[in-house]
């Protein structure tokens, strides 16, 4: 496996502190407690955006399975699922997860831009939150095209640059001075949780629905949607605001471009 700077610094994030522990000290919660975390407080669009009930007896691939949360609830759908992760401590997790669930499991440690899947042969590939830390992003996505089958979808989530998460985070790196200490790219690495900036700064970039529609170019049918503000957990205005307003402010500030695609 060929690794570049950016691959290094997202093992070093992630074997750090696996995404979505709340600590590196944590052992990897059970599958019901990554369930909760995941669709009821951090990310709570993600299944409607997969739609896992829609994958039942498809074959199914997640660029980035992490603990294995999303891949885990797809193959208690009915899908048949395949899953590659760059960081060791991701797929170890994944792999005790599966093997707890007793749910058979393909998953392999390597890189998304060499992906070890034939030709036509994913019925669905997604990848949320994962993308946007490599160097290669133009050649994973050509990868998913390449596995899927004609008329196969690809669901892919890339940090989005108009969003409150990344306008925040300058705004509190220009007060404090960290964005003039750090400089703009390793600040922006410390929206991760665990990283500094300094040691550990994965890659971080940004996208608009423009450039994310120019990096499906190859694909047909794609549909892109803004989504994940989690406004509940931001303590001045959260309580104030109604579901109503939340979700417009999601749909206009949210933190991932969401893009649906149709291979041709």
């Amino acid at each position: 496996m060929t690794l570049t700077e950016a691959n290094l610094q997202a093992q070093a994030t992630w074997n750090n502190k696996a995404c979505g522990s709340r600590s590196s000290d944590e052992q990897a919660p059970e599958y019901a407690e990554m369930r909760r975390r995941r669709y009821e407080e951090d990310d709570p669009w993600v299944p409607s955006a997969l739609d896992f009930p829609s994958m039942n007896g498809k074959h199914v691939l997640e660029i980035g399975h992490g603990m294995g949360c999303d891949l885990a609830t797809a193959a208690l759908s009915g899908a048949i699922t395949h899953g590659i992760d760059l960081t060791p401590n991701h797929h170890e997790i994944a792999k005790r997860t599966f093997d707890v669930l007793g749910l058979p499991r393909d998953l392999h440690l390597g890189n998304a831009g060499q992906l070890p899947f034939s030709d036509h042969s994913m019925d669905v590939v997604y990848s949320l939150g994962v993308l946007h830390h490599t160097d290669n992003t133009e050649q994973c996505i050509a990868e998913a095209h390449r596995v899927l089958k004609p008329g196969g979808t690809f669901v892919v989530a890339l940090y989005h640059f108009w969003s409150l998460p990344h306008l925040s985070l300058v705004g509190r790196g220009c007060l404090t001075g960290k964005l003039f200490r750090l400089g703009y790219h390793n600040l922006l690495s410390t929206i991760e949780a665990g990283a500094d900036g300094i040691t550990i700064k994965p890659l971080v970039k940004l996208n608009t629905r423009r450039s994310v529609r120019r990096l499906l170019s190859d694909f047909s049918h794609t549909d892109v949607s803004i989504h994940g503000l989690a406004y509940s957990k931001l303590r001045a205005i959260g309580p104030m605001l109604s579901p109503a307003v939340g979700k417009a402010l999601e749909r206009r500030w949210g933190w991932y471009v969401v893009a649906h695609a149709t291979k041709k």
